[in-house]
């Protein structure tokens, strides 16, 4: 599927980046969507998600992004509040080339994928892979995936960026990112950023 069109992909925007490796859960209700999985679940597909450029979760159809990543469902159920629970996992990024929206709202649209780069994490940003084996020993719990090893760049540049505070725009430009070191220095940078924060408000 790599680089490779993948017509009528049922997109579900949503008011969060997805990054390849990270997990999803959804708590599905509205009739569009639990026909969207019912449909990626006998078919064995994908679906995609977006991050909301302006409008709701819920309801009328929002505008989004045109960058998100394929999402498959790993596994769901019926909860107790009678909703559709699913857990689904980012796989590959994709980039939207024309959509359209159908009578009952869901958005289904052609798409091109974009393979992520893989590299080990260069010396310079060691500190970000130590960083996040850090939050990984105190919390097991938010490990979303297996590390690789030796640690690879993108990957730990995705997980830390599902950690921090980040808005949208700032997760889906290391998203869009092609680079391994590019996304690192985002993450980085942002780091850097929020520390000098910190350190000028207790200065006052």
């Amino acid at each position: 599927m790599s680089g490779q069109p993948l017509r009528e992909l049922a997109l579900f925007p949503l008011r969060t980046v997805l990054f390849p490796g990270g997990a999803l859960p959804l708590r599905i209700f509205e009739p569009r969507y639990v026909d969207m999985v019912r449909d990626c679940l006998r078919d064995e597909r994908p679906f995609g998600v977006v991050p909301i450029l302006h409008g709701p979760e819920a309801g009328a159809p929002a505008e989004f992004y045109p960058s998100g990543v394929l999402a498959e469902i790993e596994s769901w159920d019926q909860g107790d509040d009678g909703l559709l629970h699913l857990l689904a996992r980012g796989t590959e990024r994709f980039r939207v080339t024309r959509h359209e929206r159908r009578d009952d709202g869901l958005v289904v649209a052609n798409i091109a994928t974009t393979p992520d780069v893989h590299a080990a994490v260069p010396t310079e940003y060691a500190f970000l892979a130590e960083l996040l084996d850090g939050v990984y020993a105190e919390h097991p719990e938010l490990r979303p995936a297996a590390r690789p090893a030796p640690a690879d760049a993108t990957w730990v540049a995705y997980r830390l960026a599902e950690l921090l505070p980040l808005g949208i725009r700032a997760a889906l430009d290391i998203l869009e990112l092609d680079l391994p070191t590019l996304k690192l220095a985002r993450v980085a940078a942002f780091i850097a950023d929020q520390g000098n924060s910190g350190n000028e408000s207790t200065s006052h």
